[in-house]
């Protein structure tokens, strides 16, 4: 009996240094998942954000957004910036599109001039998907 007790308090004692040995690992997988959560969150939020710009741009109230303060309260950052030339002048160009469609995606330039005045906009809808980015599955199984 005395050394049934002895060998179940034993047991006990080394699982429990086990799980010290590998609490970093353990606390790193979960700061791994928060921070897909977090991520997640950011890109629905941008997502949402670019729904409302497009929105605004279909139905032609830019006007109403008329420098680069009120755009970024309305609609966020932009994916990117970059200095440019539209209609012979240098702007500020920005870029808002869906977060991560990279290529496939409807893209929403806006052109700010030196004052950080809205000068202009452009829409370039997602390209078409071609018949090489669709995919089809084939059962092996099946005669052609």
């Amino acid at each position: 009996m005395y050394l049934r007790l002895l060998l179940y308090c034993l047991i006990l004692l080394t699982c429990g240094c086990a799980k010290l040995q590998i609490l970093p690992q353990l606390l790193t997988l979960k700061a791994v998942g928060d921070n897909k959560t977090i991520q997640q969150d950011f890109v629905e939020r941008q997502d949402s954000s670019f729904e409302k710009l497009k929105t605004a741009f279909e139905e032609d109230k830019l006007k109403s957004y008329p420098n680069k303060k009120k755009i970024l309260d309305a609609f966020g950052q932009p994916i990117t910036t970059k200095e440019d030339v539209y209609q012979g002048e240098k702007v500020n160009r920005w870029l808002y599109r869906y977060s991560v469609r990279f290529f496939k995606s409807d893209k929403i330039y806006l052109y700010f001039d030196s004052s950080d005045n809205l000068i202009g906009s452009q829409y370039i809808p997602a390209p078409p998907q071609s018949s090489v980015d669709k995919v089809s599955v084939h059962d092996a199984s099946q005669p052609k």
